[in-house]
């Protein structure tokens, strides 16, 4: 998460926290959603067709799929759901 919060696919906001009254920073449940929607991991992808991740990642490159360039040094690897589809 820090590494997407760092990448700018978060945007994120100061609250206070409920009980202890500090502030703290969180991200939204919509723009979570959000990213949701538009992203999947290459682990949630390999996971949903019952493969390994280097498997399936060999797999999209092949097919000439590649990770989402404006995603890359987050610790995950991420591909656009649209070129998924």
């Amino acid at each position: 998460m820090a590494g997407l919060v760092k990448a700018g696919a978060f945007k994120t906001i100061v609250q206070r926290h409920p009980i202890k009254r500090n502030p703290q920073t969180v991200i939204p449940h919509e723009v979570i959603a959000r990213f949701k929607e538009e992203y999947v991991s290459l682990f949630t992808a390999a996971r949903s067709q019952g493969k390994h991740m280097p498997v399936l990642l060999r797999e999209l490159t092949e097919l000439g799929i590649r990770p989402a360039s404006e995603l890359d040094g987050v610790g995950a690897t991420f591909f656009r759901r649209s070129n998924l589809s």
